[in-house]
């Protein structure tokens, strides 16, 4: 729908992973998904922050996140906080 949605992960072990997404925005009413890297007490990780993400507007089976810290996860015990609107988040995968 038109409002933000948000949910976090539990931390898992995923240094050096990439994270893939399964997701289709709205092309017609601006759909976006953002990802950001959190630590066990929520807070973003540098680099790896909500801003850092590069957002993407699509329909993709095995998207790779990406930030401007990088394409990988910094290191383990990190959880994915997704922010959604007016899109579908079908499922992820760390590679």
């Amino acid at each position: 729908g038109p409002e933000e949605a948000s949910f976090t992960t539990h931390p898992q072990a995923v240094g050096g992973k990439r994270l893939l997404l399964n997701a289709a925005t709205s092309t017609v009413q601006e759909g976006e998904l953002i990802a950001e890297l959190v630590d066990a007490n929520g807070e973003p990780v540098a680099g790896f922050s909500r801003d850092d993400y590069q957002a993407w507007h699509g329909d993709a089976k095995a998207q790779p996140a990406r930030w401007s810290g990088g394409d990988t996860a910094p290191r383990d015990d990190l959880a994915v906080r997704f922010f959604i609107r007016r899109a579908r988040l079908y499922g992820f995968a760390w590679e």
